[in-house]
């Protein structure tokens, strides 16, 4: 396979998994169809997160939901069958279901109905008892609204809960979440349509139509549901199943699409860690004129306007959302206030792939783009404060992009290796549960051996953004039997106080560059630089590794040792 290399990396809002954030130039609107993608945000293992309190009596065990889909009518029909542990004793229970669905009957494991009351998303249903330790089914028939009929519509789809769930309590900062269940999505359509949901797919005739069958063996608090007109194709690799859904006009470069997040997939497995689904799908859809792709547990949602032929390769793109199936899915970042790392590391994930890909400039053209994005940000915050910005487009900035940078200078603090080891260790450590940016700190700390806390405290609590100034002179040697030359000089820092290694580079006359790392320090730091040929030019930070608003070089004089400059 010839992969595509991007022509140009365009700004795009990258969401994570179910969590939807559209800033001002980045993305704009809400997820097309009736429902808007919701701010949930999944969660594995077990029946409940680590550290997480039940949401009220009942602990939903599994969903078996049977969708109709009639293009020709503006709604799907839907039965829902909730399965539920009762945890403490109660007359009622609440779930959870979104206002645009129309709810008619609520069912109990009989058959018989129930009364119900309903206000807004909350549905309260009274039962005669329920005894704790009982497991007990609810089927719940209703009704979801569509704009206009699905024919004209040409997809539905959503990322939010449109079937009964309950929701997780907020602890501290968390995002409001959906207790993880398992499922079995159902659904009916006549051909040409198909639907999508997460999970194993099985097909099978009924009365004409097809029926599409999605089962979800491993718990998770967000199921898809996508209805739409695609062509489809399974490509296995690696021991990865992978499905491609692309409309008639794009079919011909699915094969691309599907055997690239493939390689993305297998790349991550041997960076990160081991992918811990048999499966992936990867999905067109008409998303909103400036989002560029959505992900769920093993799907990813990419833009039309990202899957044509006349347009760049979106790797960047599909590697962040592949990555988010690590950073989110797997290892659960749930505190709005490690937002930074809920998209940093799969920003830097998908920067490493195309470093590998297509080798170190690539990554430094992100770089420089990243560097822009975070120094134009119009409210600079601590990346601790995490997605409650006011700024929505300062937050994207800051989020994405100067995390990403953060992340890289964290790299070449560690090196490239234990770099590696820190996302493979985290990985290992926090998979199936929940982790915070203190997790990762105390990851990093093992992994370099020393306290981090200088770190952390200059680029993650801290909004400061430091600027340098250089001077230096040339001292020449007296001796005539050498053509040895020294640099000394000072590099001054203003506006913040960070401290970590800098890279100096030095053109010699007639000799190959010289290369020299100096451990920056808050105010003045001084260097000296032994020459093996008559240097030309001093530059600072020549790869551009280093976060910064400005740095300026200058060059003094030059003088023998002993004689001060002219």
């Amino acid at each position: 396979m010839s992969i595509r290399k991007p022509a140009c990396l365009l700004p795009a809002l990258i969401c994570c998994s179910g969590l939807l954030v559209i800033p001002p130039g980045s993305a704009g609107g809400a997820a097309s169809g009736p429902m808007d993608a919701s701010t949930s945000s999944p969660s594995r293992g077990g029946d409940l997160r680590r550290g997480q309190q039940l949401a009220g009596p009942v602990l939903p065990l599994s969903l078996d939901a049977q969708v109709t889909v009639s293009p020709d009518r503006s709604r799907l029909e839907v039965v829902a069958s909730l399965t539920f542990r009762v945890e403490t004793a109660a007359e009622t229970v609440r779930f959870l279901l979104r206002p645009e669905v129309e709810l008619g009957t609520v069912e109990d494991d009989s058959g018989m109905p129930l009364a119900y009351e309903r206000v807004r998303r909350s549905v309260s249903i009274r039962f005669p008892a329920l005894l704790p330790g009982t497991t007990r089914t609810l089927r719940f028939k209703y009704t979801v609204r569509l704009s206009r009929p699905l024919a004209e519509l040409g997809s539905f789809y959503t990322a939010n809960p449109w079937y009964p769930h309950v929701a997780s309590p907020n602890l501290d900062d968390e995002f409001l979440s959906s207790v993880p269940t398992v499922a079995r999505i159902s659904v009916r359509v006549p051909e040409p349509w198909v639907a999508i949901s997460s999970g194993r797919l099985t097909m099978a005739q009924d009365s004409g139509d097809r029926r599409y069958v999605w089962t979800q063996a491993r718990p998770s608090p967000l199921h898809p549901l996508i209805v739409g007109r695609f062509r489809s194709l399974e490509i296995r690799s690696g021991g990865v199943l992978g499905r491609g859904f692309f409309s008639e006009e794009h079919a011909e470069i699915g094969e691309e699409f599907v055997r690239t997040s493939l390689a993305i997939i297998e790349f991550y497995g041997n960076m990160i860690g081991s992918y811990d689904r048999p499966d992936f799908s990867v999905v067109e859809a008409a998303l909103p004129s400036r989002l560029r792709g959505l992900t769920l547990p093993g799907l990813t949602i990419l833009s039309t306007d990202d899957v044509d032929p006349a347009s760049p390769f979106p790797h960047r793109i599909l590697a962040h959302e592949i990555a988010h199936n690590w950073w989110s899915v797997l290892v659960e970042l749930p505190r709005r206030s490690d937002y930074w790392l809920r998209e940093g590391l799969p920003t830097y994930s998908a920067l490493m792939f195309l470093e590998s890909t297509y080798g170190a400039e690539m990554m430094r053209q992100e770089l420089i783009r990243s560097r822009n994005f975070a120094l134009g940000a119009a409210e600079p915050q601590p990346l601790s404060v995490g997605i409650d910005m006011a700024d929505r487009a300062s937050s994207y900035a800051l989020n994405y992009h100067k995390a990403t940078f953060v992340l890289h200078m964290l790299r070449n603090l560690l090196g490239r290796d234990r770099f590696v080891d820190l996302l493979q260790q985290f990985n290992a450590s926090h998979s199936d549960s929940t982790a915070s940016t203190g997790d990762f700190r105390h990851v990093a700390e093992r992994i370099y051996g020393q306290d981090l806390g200088w770190f952390f405290d200059a680029w993650v609590d801290s909004a400061d953004i430091p600027r340098y100034e250089l001077r230096y002179e040339v001292l020449q040697n007296a001796d005539a039997t050498t053509s040895t030359h020294q640099i000394a000089g000072t590099i001054q820092q203003y506006d913040a106080a960070v401290g970590g290694p800098a890279l100096l580079r030095v053109s010699l006359l007639g000799a190959p560059p010289l290369e020299h790392v100096v451990w920056l320090e808050s105010g003045t730091t001084r260097f000296s630089i032994i020459c093996p040929a008559p240097p030309e030019e001093l530059e600072f930070d020549p790869h551009g590794d280093l976060l910064y608003s400005r740095a300026t070089v200058e060059h003094v004089g030059s003088r023998r040792p002993g004689r001060r400059s002219p």
